[in-house]
């Protein structure tokens, strides 16, 4: 294939239609690895018969005995016959976040960017537009229409400067509306007026759950994880799993390991 029949790949890119002006930054650079991280509390959990001062082997055994057999809620205490450690419990849901880095260097033009980006060599404009996500904005578009629909002397004054914008990272076909919470800019190269013509920026985002992105993407996740368990009849066998590859290029079998 030759370099003009080469696809050009999809620039990433940070925006915030609703705020004002609006923001729109398309990567320079896509970023070559991206962080997806989601943590979840687990709590300690006390079998009932510990709970009430019985150790490990008595605990189990009045469970059995109450509880109606390990099925029915025994199985923990019977665990811990076999066990010492904690037994858990779900305790709460932590955010997920995003981080990603990007490389920006002015004394190159990529396609499609726009002329003045580049007219001086700087990037001076891009740093600034990656800020604006993490100071106060000028002004949100919501808060002005809630400004002129609403009633009170002050609802004009609590317009300007309130928070941050919102960031819509947006990776193909991948959409995910976030806060910034973390930006973290290294200059590394400048110009005889030390203005900076290239920088290393590392970027953190907390998703944001009230957001129409985030119900598409959870919609999404349960239909790709259902299409993906489900196996085809025609790849079990009288005695389990076939060894017919999957789409995803393993045996069925490893689902069941």
């Amino acid at each position: 294939m030759s370099h003009t029949q080469t696809k050009l790949a999809k620039r990433g890119y940070l925006a915030n239609m609703s705020s004002f002006p609006p923001i729109v930054y398309p990567f320079q650079y896509n970023p070559t690895e991206i962080t997806d991280s989601k943590g979840v509390t687990w709590g300690k959990k006390t079998p009932i018969g510990e709970a009430q001062g019985a150790g490990r082997a008595l605990s189990a055994a009045q469970s059995m005995q109450s509880l109606g057999g390990p099925i029915a809620g025994g199985m923990g205490a019977m665990g811990r016959l076999f066990s010492a450690a904690d037994l858990h419990q779900f305790q709460a849901e932590g955010d997920r976040t995003i981080g990603f880095q990007l490389v920006i260097d002015g004394r190159e033009q990529r396609p499609g960017e726009p002329d003045f980006r580049r007219q001086d060599g700087t990037i001076l404009g891009d740093l600034a537009m990656l800020r604006s996500f993490v100071y106060p904005a000028v002004l949100e578009a919501t808060d002005l229409l809630d400004a002129a629909l609403g009633s009170g002397c002050d609802r004009w004054s609590r317009i300007w400067f309130n928070e941050p914008p919102t960031a819509l990272l947006v990776l193909g076909d991948r959409v995910t509306e976030a806060f910034v919470s973390d930006l973290r800019i290294t200059e590394t190269m400048f110009n005889a007026n030390l203005d900076p013509v290239r920088a290393e920026v590392s970027l953190t985002l907390i998703e944001k759950i009230d957001s129409l992105s985030f119900l598409l993407n959870a919609v999404n996740r349960m239909y790709l994880t259902t299409a993906q368990a489900v196996i085809p009849a025609s790849q079990l066998t009288f005695h389990g799993i076939s060894e017919t590859p999957s789409r995803t290029g393993f045996p069925p079998k490893a689902y069941f390991q």
